[in-house]
């Protein structure tokens, strides 16, 4: 294994060589990349959903969600899509409601038994 540089001794390096290095570390990464190739999982595709959707999901009125839009956590919820339409993220709505769903109530909270 060839000796490791420090970050002074590559600055010292002169321009030919430190641009041959930079070619070989390149040509090395290259190699483990077509050698181990990663397979990602593809995700399903996020889609976009309007404001009324959005207020529908999360129990709010629709003024209300386009009010607070621009706070947390609703601003983590938006996907720029221009000056005037306001869209959505589903998955990001799914993934907030999906960390908010406790099964035991907080402490404070009633456990209130809807009679039928």
């Amino acid at each position: 294994m060839p000796p490791v540089l420090s970050p002074e001794q590559i600055l010292a390096l002169p321009r030919a060589q430190a641009a041959a290095l930079v070619v070989q570390l390149g040509a090395r990464l290259a190699m483990e990349e077509d050698s181990a190739p990663t397979v990602e999982p593809s995700a399903p595709p996020d889609r976009l959903i309007t404001p009324q959707e959005a207020a529908t999901r999360v129990g709010l009125s629709v003024r209300t969600l386009i009010k607070r839009r621009h706070r947390m956590p609703y601003q983590a919820w938006l996907v720029p899509s221009g000056t005037r339409l306001i869209r959505f993220s589903e998955r990001r709505i799914d993934e907030y409601l999906a960390s908010k769903h406790t099964l035991v109530p907080a402490p404070g909270q009633r456990r209130t038994l809807r009679r039928a």
